[in-house]
């Protein structure tokens, strides 16, 4: 059955109902707000580290410092020539009466990357513990100290790692809501899928066809003729030769094969001819186009993007 949980007449809220709320903003991991002294860490001795004042909230749980106090981690004596690992943080649990609460723990682990397992405590986990820092200790001294988390604002926490921001305002997003981001230049965004991975690169802004991409297609000739007349030729004549056949009354003559006494012919026979030709119906089209690359950018609105990086 459901309650108002603020409202009037209702008992007040209890440590559940409470951080259901919180993990509902904030999720069940780790997250340190940006107040006081961001629960920063610092190298007191060879044997201890000192967790300052701020808030953290993991698993809607608050664990809280008030301003100028402290929390104080034991680190165990080292020796010459050894190298040890260890996880400071807080351990949430439940007490004999049921109750919730909160210590502190230092736990040796095996290298400088192993974490430990955490519990859901709304699950029904009696403990869980919480890790804030890594403590790296060579020989007798504490090397090193490093988070864990970073410190996340409210806004943050709309925009996780991987997240992308774009604004046609050339603002950092860094500026407003914490974190490092980088800027993408020149790329549109593409929906993961089995071809392309999240987080991969590719495509560009024109292509060059090449002649198996074109659509099949034919050019059609059509066949023609051509006409025209031949130059004039074949003018020429005859020689004729003549001799006189009889001696009395009307002369007669005949041609004879001797030219002595000869002539010739009037010129004759000269003439042309009409010609009519065709290309036989085929053929072949000569090259064209040039080859240039052709645009295939969609329309499109030019924006600032951003990738959340840490």
């Amino acid at each position: 059955m459901a309650v108002l949980i603020n409202g009037d007449g209702y008992s007040p809220v209890t440590a559940q109902q409470d951080a259901d709320f919180f993990a509902g903003i904030f999720g069940q991991d780790l997250s340190v707000l940006d107040v006081g002294s961001n629960m920063a860490a610092s190298i007191i001795s060879a044997t201890c580290v000192r967790i300052a004042d701020g808030e953290a909230i993991v698993q809607g749980r608050r664990i809280h410092n008030d301003v100028g106090t402290y929390d104080d981690f034991d680190i165990p004596v080292g020796s010459q020539g050894a190298t040890k690992h260890y996880i400071i943080g807080y351990e949430l649990y439940r007490d004999t009466d049921t109750k919730e609460k909160c210590r502190t723990f230092v736990q040796e682990v095996a290298s400088a990357t192993a974490t430990i397992s955490q519990s859901v405590i709304r699950d029904g986990a009696t403990s869980a513990k919480i890790s804030m820092y890594r403590v790296l200790k060579e020989g007798v001294n504490i090397e090193s100290v490093t988070p864990m988390f970073s410190v996340r604002t409210a806004l943050a926490n709309n925009y996780p790692v991987g997240a992308i921001y774009m604004s046609v305002n050339s603002t950092n997003p860094g500026t407003i809501f914490g974190g490092t981001w980088e800027e993408i230049q020149g790329k549109f965004l593409l929906g993961r899928s089995a071809d392309h991975a999240a987080g991969s690169n590719g495509g560009a802004e024109t292509v060059e066809l090449i002649p198996s991409q074109l659509p099949a297609h034919h050019h059609t000739l059509t066949p023609h003729t051509h006409t025209g007349t031949t130059a004039e030729s074949g003018n020429h004549r005859h020689q004729v030769n003549r001799r006189k056949t009889g001696s009395t009354g009307t002369a007669r003559y005949a041609i004879e094969g001797d030219d002595a006494n000869g002539g010739w012919t009037e010129y004759g026979g000269k003439h042309t001819h009409t010609f009519t030709t065709n290309n036989g119906g085929g053929g072949q089209t000569g090259d064209s186009g040039s080859g240039s690359p052709i645009t295939i950018m969609p329309p499109f609105l030019s924006v600032y993007m951003w990738v959340r990086v840490a």
